[in-house]
């Protein structure tokens, strides 16, 4: 089944696949056409397992590069030497989370792949910005899950006997912006109009489209 939606993840895509009532899997397709696709499970398996990850080895690792990395030292002048360094640091924390949380390390590698293609604009604080981006780019799958806590505790507690229609609604009612974004006419099908599969553009938007699956069937 081919999808040839593009969107951030340029080269790459990220893939929501049905495989069978009310079972989903992931599809982490990169560049060279090579695929992984991780287990088949339900909705809101994933969005308990998304919203119980431990990030805290990972966060702690961000906080050590914003706080002590050379390169935010106060001084006039900042080697480039110095930003190389940097950036190759920064490529390396995602491997922490390629076993725990995949898809936050697939998407994460597009990601600072495109932020590192930021143009030089010429200030003399283009280092500083460059390298506060990809410390942003880090710390998605840690706002995903805030995101994704708050809206299960917000949205779904006490819902247990509700109807998926009745969750969806208070859903919106809640978070009108994220219930557009979870409406399942928003999810884009494969291009050759094969059913059951979804392309995902960013991590944010991966999430709550897979929790379209759970709110919205």
């Amino acid at each position: 089944m081919e999808n040839k939606l593009r969107g951030i993840l340029s080269g790459s895509q990220l893939l929501l696949v049905e495989k069978g009532v009310g079972l989903f899997s992931t599809v982490l397709r990169y560049e060279d056409g090579t695929e992984k696709q991780l287990p088949a499970t339900t909705p809101a398996k994933e969005l308990i397992s998304a919203a119980e990850i431990d990030y805290r080895p990972y966060r702690r690792e961000i906080k050590r590069l914003r706080d002590e990395h050379l390169l935010f030292a106060a001084r006039l002048d900042i080697p480039a030497a110095d930003f190389e360094d940097f950036v190759a640091e920064t490529l390396l924390l995602p491997s922490m989370l390629q076993k725990a949380d995949p898809v936050s390390f697939f998407v994460l590698g597009e990601l600072l792949d495109q932020a590192l293609q930021r143009e030089d604009s010429g200030s003399v604080l283009f280092l500083l910005d460059a390298a506060q981006e990809l410390l942003h780019v880090l710390e998605e799958p840690i706002r995903t899950q805030v995101y994704l806590r708050n809206i299960l505790e917000m949205a779904f507690d006490g819902m247990e006997r509700a109807s998926q229609r009745e969750r969806f609604e208070k859903l919106c009612q809640v978070y009108p912006q994220v219930g557009k974004l979870c409406d399942p006419i928003s999810l884009p099908e494969s291009e050759v109009g094969e059913p059951g599969i979804h392309g995902a553009l960013t991590l944010w938007p991966a999430a709550f489209r897979t929790g379209t699956l759970f709110s919205a069937g």
